[in-house]
């Protein structure tokens, strides 16, 4: 596929999603994703997580472009440290997995924890 494609796909799967948060690995990816949001080619996300960054982005505890809230991995994690709730075990009817298809119907797929035991 050519990159075009791929930046098409995936816009389009997280519009059709309605995706409020985005995990991102890097920097540089997140500052790809902040580009496509801006530019409105990307119109979900409220939220972007970084898993690694290097201290320049975000700024301190997190930081705003646009709307769009921007947080280090490391600073959801120490907020999730300080306030920690009971874990709620996945029911048999609990969504697992939502699976874009690429098929003529531009579909969703949906897996349950139920399918998993079977």
């Amino acid at each position: 596929m050519s990159p075009n494609c791929v930046v098409f796909l995936e816009s389009e799967i997280i519009n059709r999603c309605d995706l409020e948060v985005i995990f991102c690995d890097s920097e540089a990816r997140a500052e790809t994703f902040i580009n496509r949001i801006t530019a409105g080619v990307i119109r979900a996300p409220k939220k972007l997580i970084i898993l690694n960054t290097t201290g320049e982005q975000p700024n301190g505890a997190h930081d705003t472009v646009q709307g769009l809230e921007v947080y280090s991995y490391d600073y959801v994690y120490a907020l999730g440290e300080k306030h920690l709730v009971p874990a709620v075990p996945p029911a048999p009817d609990s969504t697992y997995v939502i699976c874009f298809t690429s098929g003529t119907t531009g579909t969703f797929a949906y897996f349950f924890q139920q399918n998993l035991a079977t």
